[in-house]
């Protein structure tokens, strides 16, 4: 039997899930998303700018702003193994703006050291 889902009521977004725990992004997140922004099978898909320190940054900067908003339309959050806090195995989004009502687009990425084999099911 699957262990159960938990989420956090106290306006920080955090969901357990298995072996994963998605949550807002914090202070622990400030080397390990620029770390695996400049890996050089991530600039391969993303290209030079994604690579480039100041640009992971930014977008840490906008997600903090985004988890303060309200209502909240823009979810991204830090994937990280549940045991592990700061080992970042990705990060996912939800995105509302410009939806239909109860309706947002998600998106998944995976830091390179984890695209392979991450999602199966742990023995």
């Amino acid at each position: 039997m699957a262990a159960p889902r938990q989420w956090r009521c106290d306006g920080a977004m955090e969901i357990i899930a298995g072996r994963f725990r998605l949550r807002d992004f914090d202070h622990r997140d400030r080397a390990a998303f620029p770390a695996y922004h400049a890996d050089p099978r991530f600039r391969a898909l993303y290209g030079p700018q994604a690579a480039d320190s100041g640009h992971a940054e930014g977008l840490l900067k906008t997600f903090r702003l985004w988890a303060g908003d309200r209502p909240r339309r823009h979810y991204q959050l830090a994937i990280v193994q549940l045991h592990e806090p700061e080992a970042m195995v990705g990060c996912c989004g939800l995105r509302a703006t410009g939806c239909e009502a109860g309706r947002a687009e998600l998106g998944v990425e995976l830091a390179p050291q984890y695209g392979a084999g991450t999602a199966a099911p742990s023995r």
